[in-house]
C-alpha cells in the first residue's frame, strides 16, 4: 500500500510537500477541501502510487543522512578554505 501526505500549507509543509506532486494541499480549517481529496485519492490508486514514490524519491534524495553529511562537509570546506 501507498500514503500520500494530506496537509495544508502552512508551517514549513511547502519545503516537503510539492502540491499535487509529493502529495496535497488542503485548505486550512475546510473540512471540506479534506474530504474532497481523500476521496479523489480513493478514487485513483495509480495517482496515489504515482504520488508516493515521487515523495519517497524527493525524500530520499534531497533529505537522506548521505545528502545531509554531503552538505556539511561542504561547509566545513569551505570554511577550511578561508
Amino acid at each position: 500500500t501507498y500514503t500520500v501526505a494530506v496537509v495544508t500549507p502552512v508551517a514549513g509543509a511547502g519545503e516537503i510537500v510539492t502540491d499535487a506532486t509529493t502529495g496535497c494541499f488542503v485548505d486550512v480549517g475546510n473540512p471540506d477541501s479534506i474530504t474532497r481529496t481523500v476521496n479523489a485519492l480513493f478514487d485513483n490508486p495509480d495517482r496515489v502510487a504515482t504520488m508516493a514514490n515521487a515523495a519517497r524519491e524527493y525524500v530520499e534524495t534531497t533529505h537522506s543522512w548521505a545528502r545531509r553529511t554531503q552538505d556539511i562537509m561542504g561547509v566545513y570546506e569551505s570554511v577550511a578554505d578561508e
